[in-house]
């Protein structure tokens, strides 16, 4: 009989396929913004498709009505919880070391308390208070929607650039390491002729029974020239290229260098002392703060309507208030 190989030991099931779609959904739904952007999401779905036809307007109107009111409701009286988060969000902005950040932060915290208080005014407008100005209140909300989307995005923007500055200086030190191979066997070369010319060259004051007591030959005179500007070479190469004062110890070059040769071209060298668990959660928060970046900028395009001047065009607005409500609702899945 053919010897057969064995069978590869069975891949242990991982977290995301244990996880129970039933049990997902239900989690999902327990969070109110969850609800409130899948609410979004299908509201601009239908008003996507109000604008095939006055028709299709004419079926998709009360249903969008309908789903801008259970999300006013759902909303109601969350100004209070956040008005709490504004000293933990300047504390959270601040542990970046960047004072306009921590500012930032805790400005659109505000500004977010501020348009859940007009958004709270638009509803006691609806139901009680009837004889408020509909038109004052929705640009309130408006004016403080959007100040809150742009500090949000101007936060995210910033930490996606301190990320990728942090990257880039580790990756400039991961190369410095791996260049600094190269110097040191050139080095030793040049060490070796070195000390091949001295057992040449002859010195001045040899005694009689010295190896090098014989007068140089004439024909020799080139080569001993040669090799002189070839050390020259060699240590003006060395010196322009690699000065000293530019070189990490040689015992924290040496352990980088080892770490890296022995880990292999798959793995993941981590300045920090992280390994590769610790780059993929590095990652996936700059992937996060790209999710937000791209939701902000597109809420930008629906709320900075409070402007008189500024009318985006339908089609416009409705894909970009669907963009970021599907972004939302896989941003909170995500962090399920």
């Amino acid at each position: 009989m053919v010897p057969t190989a064995p069978l590869p030991p069975p891949v242990p099931p991982t977290a995301a396929s244990q996880r129970d779609p039933v049990a997902t959904f239900v989690k999902y739904t327990q969070k109110s913004v969850g609800v409130d952007m899948a609410l979004k999401t299908v509201c601009y779905v239908f008003r996507l498709y109000g604008l095939r036809s006055p028709a299709h307007q004419q079926l998709s109107e009360p249903i969008v009505s309908s789903i801008i009111e259970c999300r006013m409701l759902g909303n109601i009286w969350k100004h209070f919880g956040t008005a709490r988060q504004i000293l933990p969000a300047i504390e959270a902005g601040g542990a970046t070391g960047y004072a306009g950040l921590a500012l930032i932060n805790g400005l659109s915290v505000l500004m977010r308390t501020w348009e859940q208080t007009a958004s709270d005014a638009g509803v006691l407008q609806r139901y009680i208070i009837q004889s408020w100005s509909r038109q004052r209140l929705s640009k309130a909300y408006k004016f403080a929607k959007s100040i809150s989307l742009t500090c949000v995005a101007v936060v995210e923007l910033c930490r996606m650039l301190i990320h990728t500055s942090n990257n880039r200086r580790g990756g400039r030190r991961l190369g410095g390491a791996g260049e600094d191979v190269q110097p040191r066997s050139r080095n030793a070369s040049c060490e070796g002729r070195r000390r091949e010319d001295v057992a040449d060259v002859p010195t001045v004051g040899c005694t009689a029974g010295s190896p090098h007591s014989h007068s140089p030959m004439v024909g020799s005179t080139p080569v001993i020239d040669d090799r002189r500007r070839q050390h020259s070479t060699c240590a003006g190469s060395d010196e322009f290229a690699f000065p000293l004062a530019a070189q990490p110890p040689s015992s924290a070059r040496s352990s980088r260098l080892v770490a890296a040769a022995g880990s292999g071209p798959s793995a993941v060298v981590d300045e920090d002392g992280g390994d590769a668990a610790a780059a993929a959660v590095k990652r996936a928060a700059f992937v996060k703060a790209a999710l937000i970046f791209i939701r902000a900028v597109a809420d930008m395009v629906v709320y900075y309507q409070w402007v008189d001047s500024y009318r985006p065009p339908k089609g416009l607005e409705y894909t970009c208030g669907l963009v970021s409500g599907a972004l939302g609702v896989y941003l909170v899945a995500s962090d399920l």
